[in-house]
């Protein structure tokens, strides 16, 4: 995958972030804090080193992909996430957080992606 000019989202939980923290950063500086990487950082630096214009990191969601539409107004997240244009979307989200049902996670990770490729991007 060529990222080169790319405007990338690392859209994800704490898995993506490091743990208790979520929050937005907006990386586009190849200086990632290596003293405590979390895999979105040092992910960020990879993508970076490859030309992408800028990564940012965004981990406001608590848990699994269940609770961005059941408890986290996912649909206002993801519009509001989805206006910054981004070109590349990576969604880093739930793996140790799967909830009761594989079918129910399946359909809210396919909504998370159906969201992000309504506005252009590649997810």
């Amino acid at each position: 995958m060529n990222v080169r000019g790319k405007r990338i989202l690392i859209f994800g939980d704490s898995l993506a972030r490091g743990a208790g923290t979520y929050n937005d950063s907006r990386i586009t500086s190849q200086d990632v804090n290596r003293a405590a990487p979390s895999f979105g950082s040092l992910f960020a630096s990879h993508l970076l080193a490859r030309g992408a214009s800028y990564v940012w990191l965004n981990s406001r969601v608590g848990r699994s992909a269940t609770s961005v539409f059941s408890t986290e107004s996912g649909a206002s997240l993801l519009s509001q996430l989805g206006a910054h244009k981004p070109d590349i979307v990576f969604v880093v989200l739930g793996t140790n957080d799967i909830g009761l049902s594989a079918a129910t996670d399946k359909s809210y990770m396919m909504a998370i992606a159906t969201a992000f490729r309504q506005t252009g991007a590649e997810v």
